[in-house]
């Protein structure tokens, strides 16, 4: 899997277990659109050094992902969206 910062995938945050987790800022895909093939919105652990399947981490939700936040203490993932209107 290539990481790039483009409309897909819109950034990284390194994590706290030595690898990246990047996030698709979109929900286009199955969704909505019959189209597709694949549906779009998901995060992806990714590896810091090497190759890795682009395997999508579906317990993370699938929404327009804006940015993470990982809690030291308890390993807790928080995550906040980036459409309009926001709001889970």
């Amino acid at each position: 899997m290539v990481v790039r910062l483009d409309r897909r995938h819109h950034g990284r945050r390194h994590s706290d277990w030595n690898s990246w987790i990047s996030r698709e800022e979109t929900t286009n895909g199955l969704h909505t659109n019959p189209a597709y093939t694949k549906q779009h919105g998901y995060c992806f652990d990714v590896p810091a050094i090497g190759e890795a399947k682009p395997i999508a981490l579906v317990d993370m939700g699938c929404f327009s992902h804006e940015a993470i936040a990982v809690d030291p203490a308890t390993g807790i993932v928080y995550e906040s969206e980036d459409s309009t209107p926001s709001g889970f």
